[in-house]
């Protein structure tokens, strides 16, 4: 799946179920990953704000991500961790990115309960 396709997938994250979202993840996480992702990044701005949900919000994204193993909900969380790290990222979006590190935190701990 090409970068022409993420980018009209982007934008229906939100729309997509459980098992919409974990069909897509590891397509969606590998592009923004890519060198392609660099030049547009509305893809990767669009992936943190999902994973960092305003409080309303909160519930339907634990749903969407209810298909997501315990390790790949630590990818996820890595991978914001790791986006925080990067400068532009940090500036841009580094709040944000933290409220996402702790909502997923959360999210794995409240599973080990």
């Amino acid at each position: 799946m090409g970068g022409e396709l993420i980018r009209k997938l982007y934008q229906e994250l939100s729309h997509l179920s459980a098992t919409g979202w974990m069909w897509i993840l590891p397509i969606y996480l590998r592009y923004c990953l890519s060198d392609e992702a660099i030049y547009n990044r509305f893809e990767t701005e669009f992936l943190i704000f999902n994973l960092s949900p305003n409080e309303i919000f909160k519930g339907d994204v634990r749903g969407r991500l209810a298909f997501i193993t315990d390790d790949q909900l630590q990818v996820l969380i890595d991978l914001l961790i790791w986006l925080h790290s990067d400068e532009y990222w940090e500036d841009r979006w580094g709040g944000r990115i933290m409220a996402g590190v702790d909502f997923l935190t959360k999210l794995k701990a409240d599973r080990l309960a």
